[in-house]
């Protein structure tokens, strides 16, 4: 148990897991599909499976950039599905990125802002296979985008005190908007972490593991 919690200690202070963490997986892959298999049901991940970038996994960034009058960033959709609709700046990771530098690229190339994230606020996750990297992040330069550059990316961009007001392409993004909302207006007064940002190091396993922290109110 010390280790794990050593393990988590140094995750939250942005550090990379050592190699000997496997030792640490107390419910491995093989281990949930021999028990799928006793219950009579197929998996449909194989118990060697490795995660890939755009092969075998996805990993999506997005980023949730507020200005001083607490304006978000958002684009306009340009993709044909969702032409005119508005969201967050977000795309998949590219094979040979890592997860900071898609989500500066995939922040300019849809907003013509550059930015630089201040912590990852958040992961989620579908089908164990699917995982989306929540920023936030400042702006630091760059030229807003408008529909004179719109291109296959998007068609613009704009600082929106309201979203809500917006035709949205989906409002799963709502909630992550207002935890970064939450985490602007709280990180400088009363912060639960510092900020966290990812540790580079390559990997060939997904490991996961449920933590529960509760805050003790001061008396």
């Amino acid at each position: 148990m010390d280790k794990i919690e050593g393990m988590i200690q140094d995750t939250l202070k942005g550090q990379a897991i050592t190699d000997d963490a496997a030792e640490t997986i107390d419910y491995s892959l093989s281990d949930q599909v021999e028990e799928l298999a006793a219950k009579g049901i197929e998996s449909t991940v194989l118990p060697d499976y490795k995660p890939v970038v755009k092969k075998s996994v996805t990993y999506i960034v997005a980023a949730v950039v507020i200005n001083e009058k607490g304006d978000v960033l958002m684009m306009q959709e340009a993709k044909s599905s969702c032409a005119g609709t508005w969201y967050l700046p977000a795309g998949r990771m590219e094979p040979g990125e890592n997860i900071i530098e898609a989500a500066k690229r995939e922040v300019l190339e849809e907003t013509g802002i550059d930015i630089e994230p201040s912590t990852l606020l958040m992961i989620e996750s579908a089908q164990g296979q699917w995982y989306r990297f929540d920023f936030v992040g400042t702006a630091i330069g760059g030229e807003l985008k408008t529909v004179s550059k719109a291109d296959a990316e998007s068609l613009q961009a704009a600082w929106v005190p309201d979203v809500e007001q917006l035709s949205l392409r989906c409002r799963d993004i709502l909630p992550v908007i207002e935890r970064a909302k939450l985490f602007h207006s709280t990180h400088h007064s009363q912060p639960w972490h510092p900020a966290i940002l990812p540790a580079r190091k390559t990997h060939a396993k997904l490991c996961l593991r449920l933590v529960t922290i509760i805050r003790k109110k001061a008396k």
